[in-house]
């Protein structure tokens, strides 16, 4: 791309300059694959469940890299007109910033889940399934928040809260809540995949 950049100026397509900070951030972007369309064929053809698996948390992990890697290309950018050299102290800046943002994801994600699993089990929530089910959507949808006020990625954050509260918090639902958490889950993947 670099090079197709530099013909369109050399031919004078291209007015503006374009750096090499440019191409990664742009290389950042299109590496992210939206994988929906898949996922709903393979709901529909009912394949394998590992292979779904698989698929969805390689998109999700794709997109929580592309959002933390332009982050990061875009903090270290250097202002100013002649200083668009993307050098090393600049990768290493920006190895350090993602390894950060993703650390900081992770554990935000798994300490929600970890605390919507404590809350359940140690409290008398289970008399109240109601409560109990909004606890369990509200705590998933308070990661994304919580992790984006906080300069995180909500997506990595969410993955991780999910993975905990599998393990951990969905043993401790009463009958009623698992049986009302799944039934609600899939109208909440239906709205959120829809276009």
């Amino acid at each position: 791309m670099y090079g197709v950049v530099k013909l369109m100026q050399f031919i004078g397509q291209l007015t503006n300059k374009f750096y090499y900070t440019d191409c990664l951030f742009f290389g950042a972007i299109v590496s992210a694959t939206d994988p929906v369309t898949v996922l709903a064929i393979f709901n529909e053809l009912h394949v394998d469940v590992d292979l779904y698996a698989l698929l969805f948390g390689e998109s999700v992990m794709n997109d929580a890299v592309a959002i933390v890697l332009s982050s990061s290309i875009l903090a270290y950018q250097p202002a100013g007109a002649s200083t668009h050299t993307f050098d090393a102290t600049a990768f290493f800046k920006s190895v350090g910033v993602f390894l950060g943002i993703f650390s900081g994801s992770f554990a935000m994600g798994a300490i929600t889940g970890a605390v919507t699993a404590l809350v359940t089990k140690f409290t008398k929530l289970h008399c109240f399934p109601l409560l109990e089910t909004a606890l369990f959507f509200l705590m998933s949808w308070s990661t994304f928040l919580l992790a984006e006020a906080c300069g995180f990625t909500g997506v990595v954050a969410v993955l991780f809260c999910g993975i905990t509260q599998a393990h951990y918090t969905y043993n401790n639902l009463s009958e009623e809540s698992t049986k009302r958490t799944k039934q609600v889950t899939p109208y909440t993947l239906i709205l959120t995949l829809q276009p």
